[in-house]
C-alpha cells in the first residue's frame, strides 16, 4: 500500500530532525528533491544508517568489508573524495576551504601590473594552486594579464575538499559570453548563445575587447544576469 502523503511528509520532518539531533547539517552532503519526498526519505534513511554505522566503527577499510563501500552523499565525486567528505561531515569538519588574504597578499590587483609582472605572478600563482591539487585550464594565446586576472579571481573562490591527489580543474564557467578566454577557445568561438544571436556576433567581456583586432573591437560586453 502506498504511504499517505501526510505520513511521508511527517517521516521526512522526523528524519531531518534526527540528523539535527546527531549534531549534523545536511548542507553539502544531500540535495533536496521537494517534488519527490519518498526519494528524500530513502536517501535520508540511508544517510542516517551510514552515520550510525560509522560512529560505531570509524574505519573505512573495515566498513568496506561489511559492504559499506560508497558513502551516500550528494553530490558524489569519486570514492576516495566521497569518503573524505563523508568522514569530515560526520566529524563536523568543513567541507570547503579557501585561501586566506595573507595567502594571496603577494598577488597584486591585475589592473595594477604590467604584462611582464602578470606573467611572473601568474606562474607563481599557478604553482600555489597546483600545490593544493588545483589545475587552471588556460588556452594557448590568452594574454598574460587576462590569464592572471582570471586565475587571481578563481583563487579567491571557495573550493570543495577533495581526497589527496584528486585534481580539481577550474578556469571554465561553461558560460561563454562571460569567459575571458572565449576568443582563444575553440568551443567558445563556435558555440552560439542567445546574447550572440541578439548582437549578431560573438560577444565578449569588456576586459577582452582591447586585445582583439581593431575590426573586432565593436563586440559588446555580455550582459550580466
Amino acid at each position: 500500500m502506498k504511504p499517505k502523503a501526510e505520513n511521508v511528509a511527517r517521516e521526512n520532518e522526523e528524519l531531518k530532525a534526527e540528523v539535527g539531533k546527531l549534531g549534523l547539517k545536511l548542507d553539502g552532503v544531500w540535495t533536496p528533491t521537494p517534488g519527490d519526498p519518498n526519494l528524500e526519505n530513502v536517501q535520508l534513511r540511508l544517510l542516517l544508517e551510514w552515520v550510525r554505522v560509522y560512529r560505531a566503527l570509524p574505519d573505512r577499510r573495515k566498513l568496506e568489508k561489511r559492504g559499506y563501500c560508497f558513502p551516500p552523499i550528494d553530490p558524489d565525486c569519486d570514492p576516495d573524495t566521497d569518503w573524505v567528505r563523508f568522514e569530515r561531515w560526520v566529524k563536523g569538519r568543513p567541507l570547503t576551504w579557501r585561501f586566506t588574504p595573507s595567502d594571496l597578499s603577494e598577488f597584486k590587483n591585475p589592473a595594477e601590473v604590467t604584462a611582464a609582472e602578470a606573467e611572473s605572478l601568474l606562474e607563481k600563482l599557478l604553482g600555489k594552486l597546483e600545490d593544493r591539487d588545483i589545475a587552471v585550464d588556460i588556452h594557448d594565446g590568452v594574454p598574460a594579464r587576462l590569464a592572471y586576472a582570471l586565475v587571481r579571481k578563481e583563487a579567491e573562490t571557495e573550493f570543495e575538499v577533495t581526497a589527496p591527489g584528486t585534481t580539481t580543474h577550474i578556469g571554465c564557467s561553461a558560460y561563454c559570453p562571460e569567459c575571458v578566454q572565449r576568443p582563444w577557445c575553440e568551443v567558445g568561438r563556435e558555440e552560439s548563445w542567445p546574447e550572440d544571436e541578439e548582437a549578431g556576433h560573438r560577444v565578449v567581456t569588456p576586459e577582452v575587447a582591447p586585445y582583439l583586432a581593431p575590426d573586432r573591437r565593436h563586440i559588446r560586453a555580455a550582459r550580466r544576469a
